[in-house]
């Protein structure tokens, strides 16, 4: 959005071009999309009223576009409502950005819904999502869902739960479950011929000596495993290192066409639902990211894992 000399009212960065930008309907001060649903309010909300902001009534005086989904006033340079971030097809919008959002559809869904969903790096999801749609139209195979992310593939299973897909970041945990199980014979084993080697280190000054007390005895540790290890526990290992990369290759492959048909069958649902309030604003409300699930699902990952250390040692 051509915005020139602004900083949002929120955080207080530069407002650039290609920025996605929602103005006060009481003052007119410009944020990020990303600021105003954080708090879900305008920053100057404690100065509305006051002779430096600007009024209701010289708001409604000054030339607006009424948003056909809810009804609210927008400033006449905007291009989503600032109230439920439906698309305003103001014909004044960059070419390039129009083309990203007004009048596209993924799946059957305005591209500007979507963004409203997304809402953080929405420019690039959507981009995103709308190549895979367009592939997939023109060949219905599974490659064509193919979209490489490196979030996804190095972060597994907690990107999902990040973006939202909690039935399939739900689904792979478990599967990420099992890859524990298989490999803690393995490393509960070693820890315990260790363990017996050099002896439990409980102090300070021995735990950190830990690496030259398994150096010096490496031969000794290195005979004992030998000995202790067995081929079920071998394969046991392998099949859960493979099973770890597989579950991360997967999501690097298909997280985005997973998070694509996640987000489309939520708002799907939300526009066909019985509901009376703002479906837009629903809809945005219920998408974003959920830092919430990554702690959750991570802790958790490691109690399993803890557990079971404690539990074949």
């Amino acid at each position: 959005m051509a915005v020139k000399k602004k900083t949002c009212a929120y955080c207080h960065a530069y407002l650039f071009d290609d920025d996605d930008i929602v103005y006060c309907p009481d003052c007119g001060a410009p944020h990020h999309r990303d600021c105003w649903f954080e708090i879900n309010h305008c920053a100057n909300v404690d100065n509305h009223g006051k002779e430096n902001i600007r009024t209701n009534k010289e708001v409604e005086e000054s030339k607006s576009i009424r948003c056909s989904s809810c009804g609210t006033e927008n400033s006449e340079d905007s291009y989503f409502c600032q109230h439920c971030g439906a698309s305003l097809n103001n014909e004044q919008y960059d070419n390039t950005y129009t083309n990203q959002y007004v009048n596209d559809k993924i799946d059957g869904v305005n591209s500007s819904t979507v963004a409203s969903y997304i809402r953080v790096n929405s420019q690039k999801y959507v981009n995103d999502f709308k190549e895979i749609d367009a592939k997939y139209k023109n060949n219905k195979k599974l490659s064509s869902c193919i979209k490489w992310n490196w979030s996804g593939f190095l972060f597994g299973y907690l990107w999902l739960f990040y973006r939202k897909c909690h039935k399939p970041a739900w689904v792979l945990f478990l599967i990420s479950v099992i890859s524990t199980i298989l490999q803690t014979p393995l490393l509960a084993l070693t820890s315990s011929v260790i363990f017996d080697i050099i002896g439990v280190q409980t102090d300070k000054v021995s735990a950190s000596n830990m690496y030259f007390s398994i150096n010096d005895n490496l031969t000794e540790i290195y005979s004992a495993l030998n000995e202790a290890i067995t081929t079920p526990i071998i394969i046991m290992f392998v099949f859960s290192i493979i099973i770890a990369f597989a579950v991360h290759l997967i999501i690097g492959l298909f997280g985005e066409n997973i998070y694509k048909n996640n987000a489309i069958n939520k708002i799907k649902a939300i526009e066909q639902s019985d509901t009376i309030e703002s479906k837009q604003q629903i809809i945005s409300t219920s998408g974003g990211v959920n830092i919430f699930m990554v702690v959750i699902s991570w802790y958790l990952m490691n109690i399993i894992s803890n557990y079971l250390m404690l539990f074949m040692l």
